[in-house]
């Protein structure tokens, strides 16, 4: 049951990060558009941050958390900022690519890493 129910969440992971990256596209494309696909991506790594855990994939919460957290902070996204946005989305495609199960080992702790510069680089 619980095999099954991961398989699920793999294509729900997987779904989740092909809306993300549909909502940051159309972000990056309509600067008009640009506060309400902040808060649709917001919603969407929100619930990543919810599921992750619960399937075995912590990683993935941290991540959705990170994002969330970001989106919600940002009063106005510029594309800079954009840039963060795409950096959580490519470091969600490799969890759910390479399989990074619990805290992902040492690609996990990397990709932490490369969030923490990222959102570092961001407020400097």
């Amino acid at each position: 049951m619980v095999a099954k129910l991961a398989g699920a969440y793999m294509e729900r992971a997987r779904l989740d990060i092909e809306a993300l990256g549909d909502a940051y596209a159309r972000a990056a494309a309509e600067p008009a558009e640009r506060g309400a696909e902040i808060e649709r991506i917001a919603a969407l790594a929100h619930d990543v941050e919810g599921q992750g855990g619960s399937f075995g994939y912590p990683l993935m919460s941290a991540i959705g958390a990170s994002l969330s957290k970001f989106c919600r902070a940002a009063k106005r996204c510029e594309d800079d900022q954009l840039e963060l946005i795409k950096t959580h989305i490519d470091a969600m495609k490799a969890v759910i690519a390479n399989r990074l199960e619990g805290n992902g080992g040492a690609r996990g702790a990397e990709l932490i890493g490369l969030l923490r510069i990222a959102n570092e680089k961001r407020r400097t």
